[in-house]
């Protein structure tokens, strides 16, 4: 069963919700990309480079 979904947030454009109640300290994801700043992030955006 699928813990979580990516959709389309108000906040910051897209986000990671719960489709259900998770316990305190529980491990949903595991993140295994490269870690850059906002400024990188829309300087490769604005360039076309994927993200």
């Amino acid at each position: 069963m699928r813990r979580v979904i990516v959709r389309r947030s108000p906040v910051h454009g897209s986000g990671v919700f719960a489709l259900r109640a998770l316990a305190a300290g529980e491990r949903i994801l595991e993140y295994k990309g490269e870690v850059t700043s906002w400024r990188r992030a829309a300087s490769l955006a604005a360039s076309g480079e994927p993200l």
